[in-house]
């Protein structure tokens, strides 16, 4: 595996470019963005040092108008399995915009540029679908799933903490 992912991700730009036809300007690091169909912005950065890559994707922006309920269904939606696992969902603390974050850390035969393709391809799709789901307010429904699932049986060690 590469121990410099900018330098593997400004590879994997090159094909992208040649597959679509387009240009992407990335940064000295290596970092660059592209839209989803959904017109959402995604963030693709190389971890320094590290063969990974951090994705992020912007879901929605975020107002007075939000319900305590949106955003208890947001945390839940962190683990639910399929809805953003392996990716979580948060606040971008300075631009007080929601969105989806990815570490993808592959194993060394995972490490290629189909692989990041298939997983770029992935990853805008999961953005587009919860960013919908947050505008129509239908992830509120998790709520509601929430409260007919079983409470899940802790060990002896976790009940001594609560």
């Amino acid at each position: 595996m590469q121990a410099n992912a900018a330098t593997e991700l400004r590879d994997w730009i090159g094909q992208i470019e040649s597959a679509l036809g387009v240009i992407i300007s990335a940064t000295d690091e290596g970092a660059f963005s592209l839209y989803t169909r959904g017109d959402r912005a995604i963030l693709i950065e190389p971890v320094r040092g590290q063969p990974a890559l951090v994705l992020t994707g912007a879901l929605s922006e975020t107002d007075e108008t939000m319900s305590a309920n949106l955003f208890r269904a947001l945390l839940a939606a962190n683990v639910v399995p399929g809805m953003a696992y392996p990716s979580s969902i948060g606040l971008h603390p300075a631009e007080q915009t929601l969105i989806l974050r990815l570490l993808w850390a592959p194993a060394q035969d995972d490490w290629r540029g189909e692989a990041f393709l298939e997983l770029l391809a992935a990853f805008g799709m999961q953005v587009d679908a919860l960013a919908g789901a947050i505008a129509s307010r239908q992830i509120e429904s998790l709520l509601a799933q929430a409260a007919d699932l079983p409470e899940p049986a802790l060990s002896d060690e976790v009940q001594q903490f609560i």
